[in-house]
């Protein structure tokens, strides 16, 4: 899993000069359980060309079109750094908090006694009774958790994600 955010001027370099290296790395990402690329920019900056370089602001609209397309990769246009912080810290933490519950779900099948509805063939009661994880929160703290998050992150008018 992974969320790699770029300026708008990173983003350019990477779909001009820097295309190779970058296609590859788009290409890597594909075997992640989850991946995006956000920006810090709109994508109106990028298809009218407001940025420090030769390259064509069609061709750049279609690098992202064709590598959203042909790579599954998503791209998150979200205006201004403090948004698309915003975006990776939710991204990250959806994908976090699916991961838990999925985690849930096999405890509870671990825990099942045999016989019992939805448990395994040869299921016991010992599971994981010293998981102290009782709630997402738990887990999540470690990203700063919810009331951390939204503070200061999200400009006026809200994230554009």
């Amino acid at each position: 899993m992974a969320c790699e955010r770029k300026s708008l001027p990173d983003l350019v370099q990477g779909l001009g000069r820097e295309r190779p290296r970058f296609a590859r790395e788009l290409e890597r990402a594909r075997g992640l359980d989850a991946f995006a690329v956000v920006v810090e920019g709109s994508w109106q900056e990028l298809a009218q060309g407001q940025y420090r370089s030769q390259l064509n602001p069609h061709s750049a609209c279609q690098s992202i079109a064709a590598f959203m397309a042909r790579l599954g990769v998503p791209f998150w246009f979200c205006g201004t750094r403090t948004a698309a912080e915003y975006c990776c810290w939710s991204f990250l933490r959806q994908w976090l908090q699916g991961r838990v519950h999925e985690l849930r779900a096999v405890e509870r099948m671990i825990k099942a006694p045999a016989g019992a509805p939805n448990a395994p063939a040869g299921a016991c009661a010992r599971g994981m009774d010293n998981h102290k994880a009782d709630e997402p929160r738990d887990v999540l703290d470690a990203f700063g958790g919810p009331a951390e998050a939204h503070s200061g992150m999200v400009p006026e008018g809200g994230a554009t994600c």
